[in-house]
């Protein structure tokens, strides 16, 4: 694993084909059905009974947490706390993955958070951003997201694009660094608030290069919470669906329920809400 962890270390990502086999992404995408089912159902609930999802998550701490897109209420954009209310993607998905990252890794993490990003034709872009941006309000400090797909990713419906040289900005005065256990990872400078809240600033944006990673259904891309990704618009006829499961190093603490009792009491914080084509509250 020495050469996996050290391509990880170089590049801030990892791309593994066919992880996941036929048998196990037939279990995830049927009980994808059931918690999509589930997403659309709580849309529907508060659209009728006129109320907000934050008090609507205020009412029920246990749900799904569900967020619909900045274009309609009833359109699902994401859907969040998958471990807690699904058994068989805590244990086939989370296990699994749980496992690898810590033998990369060697050390072992746990899971931080989870969530499905759906894109249906015409469905909006992640702009360039860092996840760090929206997790170091939380204790550690370095996270590895697993992204899972569930239906063939690539450029027409959206598929993820790393950036390709976001180390040059390490010495750059103004970007804050981080102690790692991979090492110093620059936070770059980014919006707070508004309608780009969380995105990179648009002159570091310029100077970065991307990469676009076109992968399969039972692929997996292993990312870190420094390196900057975005997606772009699906332009496709058909939907995009990624499953993301984001771990911390275990010796940081378990965080789970943390993270999603702060969230459900405060669902619109824009903390929640970085790069993403949903509403929130201002800073």
């Amino acid at each position: 694993m020495s050469k996996v962890l050290d391509n990880f270390v170089k590049d801030g990502y990892i791309y593994l084909q066919n992880y996941f086999n036929h048998n196990e992404m037939e279990i995830l995408d049927k009980e994808y059905q059931l918690l999509i089912r589930r997403a659309k159902n709580i849309l529907s609930f508060a659209v009728k009974n006129n109320i907000s999802l934050k008090e609507f998550y205020q009412q029920n701490p246990n749900e799904l947490v569900v967020v619909p897109e900045i274009s309609t209420s009833l359109k699902v954009c994401r859907f969040e706390y998958i471990a807690a209310c699904s058994k068989l993607m805590s244990e086939i998905a989370v296990r699994k993955l749980e496992n690898l990252i810590s033998e990369i890794m060697g050390q072992q993490f746990i899971l931080f958070k989870d969530k499905c990003n759906i894109k249906e034709p015409g469905g909006g872009a992640f702009p360039p951003h860092q996840d760090i941006a929206a997790y170091f309000h939380f204790k550690p400090k370095f996270h590895i997201t697993a992204a899972l797909m569930l239906d063939n990713s690539n450029i027409q419906n959206g598929c993820l694009e790393m950036a390709t040289n976001y180390q040059d900005f390490y010495n750059e005065s103004k970007d804050q660094l981080i102690k790692t256990c991979i090492g110093n990872l620059p936070i770059l400078n980014f919006e707070k608030g508004g309608k780009s809240n969380g995105n990179i600033e648009d002159i570091i944006c310029k100077k970065l290069s991307w990469q676009p990673i076109e992968a399969n259904i039972g692929d997996v891309i292993l990312f870190h919470s420094f390196i900057p990704h975005c997606s772009k618009a699906n332009i496709s006829p058909y939907k995009r669906r990624n499953l993301f499961f984001t771990f911390n190093l275990q010796s940081e603490g378990d965080f789970y329920q943390e993270y999603y009792e702060i969230k459900k009491q405060d669902y619109n914080n824009p903390i929640f809400h970085v790069s993403t084509p949903t509403s929130h509250d201002e800073l």
